[in-house]
């Protein structure tokens, strides 16, 4: 007879013929899914409770309902940490947070949260979101990371000296964002609509993944004074757009960049992945005050060049018209190599 040998649970079954081979994996799968069930009902929701301040690490200050009394633990991997009108008081982060699925700050609340200095904060179990409707979030000097949406839709929330990790979108539809000087921020995506004010400082910013883009319609969106990297698209229908004076980068490959209101830049940069990469400009809005830079890949539609214009020696060309107007002095450069948009050129000084 042929024998095979199952592993269960720290446990070994000989299998000595079909029937039971079968039976035995029905045995494993049944018990596969009383693991997954288990460690399911491990994760919960847990509310903050209390009137007066307290640090998120004490378990005094929990429970598994709504201002309900103290019946469990601070959150852990996998838990949802909630904070509502029925636990106002403020919270002091105190050590570092791994693996919660989910910091939701409801509207009712007005205490405020508070990252210590040296500690992490890290979104990566389950559901994987930082959201905020209410009160107040003060980031410290590490790092906090949402593996997948940030929201704000109220409140107001100050972002951390070090890195803010979102890697998908990070919304602001209401409240106010607020980076802090020195830090950075990772993003697949930035959206501002609604009433949602987003200041992006003096940081880093960056939209890194494959389809990520800036889209702002409603709201107030005022760039950093660093510099801005959009890998994909743009998209400007309505809302505020403030340059801040910074630098905007356009990588990746093919994508629109949508200026239907009138969008003044700053400085902007022009750098496709690849040779042919094209970043086709819709609307009539897409202007440069500062220096407009043509390095990589290819552009399309109208650009207002209100400063210089340098054309790269790796730059592949386009089909980009130029309007040259505002009332400075402009200069035109191009690299040995490097190809001239094909569209027409306007001149229009006052």
């Amino acid at each position: 007879m042929k024998r095979t040998a199952l592993f269960l649970a720290g446990a070994f079954l000989t299998v000595v013929d079909h029937k039971r081979r079968a039976a035995a994996l029905r045995v494993l799968v049944a018990g596969s899914f009383l693991l997954m069930l288990s460690a399911s009902a491990s994760a919960a929701n847990k509310f903050w409770i209390g009137a007066g301040a307290g640090n998120f690490n004490d378990n005094t200050r929990w429970s598994t309902t709504t201002g309900g009394a103290n019946n469990t633990t601070a959150p852990g991997t996998l838990d949802e940490a909630r904070f509502d009108g029925l636990g106002l008081g403020s919270c002091t982060i105190t050590a570092s947070i791994a693996g919660v699925q989910s910091i939701n700050i409801a509207s009712g609340y007005t205490g405020t949260i508070t990252q210590n200095a040296g500690v992490t904060i890290s979104i990566t179990g389950g559901v994987q979101d930082f959201i905020q409707a209410g009160g107040t979030f003060v980031g410290g000097d590490s790092s906090i990371t949402a593996a997948d949406a940030f929201t704000l839709s109220g409140g107001a929330f100050t972002s951390t000296t070090n890195t803010l990790s979102v890697v998908g979108t990070l919304t602001v539809s209401g409240g106010i964002f607020t980076q802090a000087a020195g830090g950075t921020i990772t993003a697949g995506s930035i959206t501002v609509s609604t009433s949602g004010t987003f200041t992006g400082g003096n940081s880093a910013i960056t939209l890194n993944s494959a389809a990520g883009s800036l889209t702002i319609s409603g709201g107030t969106f005022t760039s950093t004074s660093g510099i801005l990297t959009v890998v994909e698209g743009f998209s400007h229908t309505a809302g505020t757009f403030t340059h801040n004076g910074g630098t905007v980068i356009f990588t990746g490959n093919d994508s629109t960049l949508n200026a239907a209101v009138t969008t003044t830049f700053n400085n902007v940069t022009f750098n496709g992945t690849a040779n042919g990469d094209n970043k086709n400009i819709t609307g009539s809005g897409f202007v440069v005050a500062g220096t407009l830079t043509f390095t990589n890949g290819t552009v399309s539609g109208t650009i207002a060049a209100q400063g210089n214009v340098t054309v790269a020696a790796t730059y592949d060309g386009g089909t980009g018209l130029l309007s040259f107007t505002g009332t400075a002095a402009q200069s035109f450069s191009i690299g040995v190599g490097g190809i001239i948009p094909t569209g027409d050129w306007t001149i229009n000084k006052s």
